[in-house]
């Protein structure tokens, strides 16, 4: 249970910091860590906790999506990239 917290944990982390320092790299690793997350969740716990888990991190993922797609650049995040 702690790793797949810690994954989802590091991949929302990866995440926000790819909205902030955009160049895929960071959405890489995001990507990698949820679906590891996922997978040790159906592991762990089975088919009910991992479409929790799976649900948890599609619903994460595309709040990022549409943060980048359809809030506007701040001032700030401008400075970053």
């Amino acid at each position: 249970m702690t790793m797949i917290a810690a994954l989802f944990v590091i991949g929302a982390v990866f995440l926000g910091m790819e909205i902030l320092l955009p160049g895929g790299i960071l959405g890489v690793f995001a990507g990698i860590a949820l679906v590891g997350g996922i997978v040790l969740a159906f592991l762990d716990f089975g088919l009910a906790g991992g479409a929790v888990a799976l649900i948890v991190a599609l619903v994460s993922v595309s709040c990022c999506i549409s943060k980048l797609r359809f809030c506007p650049r701040r001032r700030r995040e401008n400075d970053f990239s």
